[in-house]
């Protein structure tokens, strides 16, 4: 066995890749735990996408081979982000960046202290979930510094500050899954993850008013969502599409 060829052709594209599948597939399972039985209905279509995820993380090249190969790469190539200064505040959309960043050069630092002097496949074989975890961190990093990039380069003012508030409460999200791992890599410490919870309840508490405006800025138009769940009524949408097969068949 041998590397495959992402980090080579493309190490951003192919880090976006198993970042944005699993991402998605996590949402998408989110979505039809909180739906309850309307999420386990086929034409609600949440179960179709959860499938068209699953396989798709390794359909295109599978995600964890790249995940290995990307971290291999991080080791291989210098390191290009210094360390900075202190972390941003805590609830404005750098601090998530930020950390990523912090997170992926300690990752990378440990593994190459014991990075292998030849560079192969079986070189790297006790090394590959370590190396898979510092890929992991490269694309959460990648994909947490464009939505910076995209928030900067919305021009209404209010627009903007909204989208703030839902980037800095994506990160939050991201550092609370992640709240192990950062313990572990002495990237955070207790006291840095204990406000958390509390800064993110406040973060939802300021979307809330805006949601109208969030759904006009993400959501799909009814004719591209074709499911009940995207209907203004629902219970009236879901009952339009159920058929119903009364009594015997011959």
């Amino acid at each position: 066995m041998d590397f495959g060829p992402w980090a080579a052709v493309s190490g951003p594209l192919a880090a976006y890749k198993a970042h944005s599948v699993r991402a998605a597939a996590r949402i998408v399972s989110g979505c039809r735990r909180r739906c309850g039985f309307s999420g386990l209905l086929d034409v609600n279509r949440l179960a179709g996408y959860q499938g068209f995820l699953d396989a798709f993380d390794t359909a295109g090249g599978d995600s964890q081979l790249m995940l290995y190969d990307l971290g291999r790469a991080r080791v291989l190539n210098a390191d290009e982000h210094p360390p900075g200064a202190a972390l941003p505040p805590l609830d404005g959309p750098g601090w998530w960046p930020a950390v990523a960043r912090a997170h992926e050069r300690r990752l990378a630092a440990a593994l190459r202290a014991e990075q292998p002097e030849e560079d192969g496949f079986e070189q790297w074989n006790p090394l590959l979930e370590r190396a898979g975890e510092l890929g992991e961190a490269y694309a959460a990093r990648l994909a947490a510094e464009a939505v910076a990039h995209c928030l900067a380069a919305v021009r209404d003012p209010r627009l903007r500050e909204v989208l703030g508030l839902l980037a800095t409460l994506h990160g939050l999200s991201g550092a609370r899954r992640w709240a192990g791992r950062l313990l572990a890599a002495g990237t955070l410490c207790p006291d840095d993850l204990r406000p958390l919870p509390d800064t993110a309840d406040r973060l939802g508490d300021a979307l809330t008013p805006h949601l109208p405006l969030l759904e006009r800025a993400f959501g799909y138009p009814a004719e591209l969502v074709r499911s009940p769940l995207g209907a203004p009524d629902y219970t009236l949408a879901l009952a339009r599409s159920l058929t119903w097969n009364h009594g015997g068949s011959t």
